[in-house]
């Protein structure tokens, strides 16, 4: 199973220096993952321990060059979430 979404890539693609907010399911340890980040030009915005999970801001090379990550499950763009009424 690929890492992310080909419509993802693709747009990480094209934009390389865009700003994409994004969440990465990791394997192992998420707080050790957060860490590691913050010594990339990746922004961590929130460590979600309970779903195993990292939210983050990259540029879209920076996210394209986290997908070799081997602790990288899963990159999905964060989305925002609306509520029905």
């Amino acid at each position: 199973m690929p890492k992310a979404d080909a419509h993802l890539i693709q747009r990480l693609q094209q934009s390389p220096d865009g700003d994409f907010h994004l969440i990465l399911r990791v394997a192992g340890d998420v707080a050790d993952v957060a860490e590691r980040l913050r010594a990339t030009p990746v922004e961590v915005r929130h460590a979600l321990r309970l779903i195993g999970a990292v939210a983050v801001r990259a540029q879209g090379k920076e996210a394209l060059r986290l997908l070799d990550e081997p602790w990288l499950v899963r990159m999905e763009e964060d989305r925002p979430v609306h509520a029905l009424s």
